[in-house]
């Protein structure tokens, strides 16, 4: 199963900032995790962690990864950012995963209002289809 296309969406509009702010020991570290997690394999270990690339392009180059595999990827990915104090990324990936849940309970709340009140308004014989 592939990741979610909210989940991509999510490293692809954050991109740039996680790969700002991922250091070289933080990539080793990840990649490890991933490995152990059997979310990457040796040879996608290998590619990020022994190129000799700059921090950023490693990142760059793990997020691409990250995005070909599945959703628990995008969770263990929060999980070591807060086991390794990287908070502030954990956040970002975490309220923007939230975001869309927090959108659609306010959708369904305004719904269960609107039908409270055409009920309530019904009853009082004042419901005119085009009022609410």
């Amino acid at each position: 199963m592939k990741m979610t296309d909210k989940h991509k969406d999510i490293i692809i509009s954050n991109f740039d900032t996680l790969c700002a702010n991922m250091s070289k020991v933080l990539i080793h570290i990840v990649c490890d995790k991933l490995l152990a997690e059997k979310i990457l394999i040796t040879d996608e270990h290998e590619e990020v962690c022994e190129s000799q690339a700059i921090s950023r392009d490693k990142a760059r180059k793990l997020l691409k990864i990250l995005r070909t595999k599945d959703d628990r990827t995008f969770y263990v990915l929060i999980r070591v950012f807060k086991e390794t104090n990287m908070l502030y990324l954990a956040k970002i990936l975490e309220d923007a995963d939230n975001e869309d849940e927090e959108g659609e309970d306010t959708r369904e709340l305004e719904e269960q209002l609107r039908n409270s009140l055409r009920a309530k308004l019904a009853s009082w014989h004042l419901w005119d289809p085009d009022l609410i």
